[in-house]
């Protein structure tokens, strides 16, 4: 059945921090899990579903862009829900050109990266940041949770 999901949220199904929600779709009982953030999430949230409402359409940037779709936001809300599990900060969603959701963390300085979530799932990580910089740390983290996106 091909159903265009209207999900129903429940209350959290345990007290696990942060709480899971299960949620049910009510056209054809379809169920999915849903992980809490708090603020934070629905920032995040927030920011890739106004990427979907400006970026949703082909030549959104006045040119020839691939638009932003459901599945690339769903992509981009795990790789960040994992991002916000380990205790790191979430920069604003981007939106490329080429379809993906991007997130970019910076010093200030030179030191720089961006990390792509691709339509099909892929992340790709781009830097010029140096093996000593200060966001070293970040860019490790991005690392393990591209190894735990793999294994799922």
């Amino acid at each position: 059945m091909n159903c265009n999901h209207e999900w129903i949220r429940s209350m959290p199904a345990d007290t696990t921090s942060p709480p899971i929600r299960v949620e049910r779709c009510w056209k054809c009982e379809a169920r999915r899990e849903r992980i809490e953030l708090g603020d934070r999430g629905h920032g995040m949230r927030a920011d890739i579903q106004g990427l979907l409402n400006d970026c949703g359409k082909p030549g959104w940037d006045g040119y020839c862009a691939v638009p932003i779709v459901q599945i690339t936001a769903e992509h981009a809300e795990h790789f960040c829900i994992l991002l916000a599990m380990a205790g790191f900060e979430l920069p604003p969603a981007i939106p490329e050109p080429g379809g993906a959701i991007g997130f970019e963390w910076e010093d200030g300085h030179t030191n720089w990266f961006i990390a792509s979530v691709e339509p099909n799932g892929t992340v790709s990580v781009v830097t010029p940041t140096s093996e000593d910089g200060p966001l070293l740390p970040m860019l490790e983290a991005v690392q393990q949770v591209l190894h735990a996106l793999k294994g799922s």
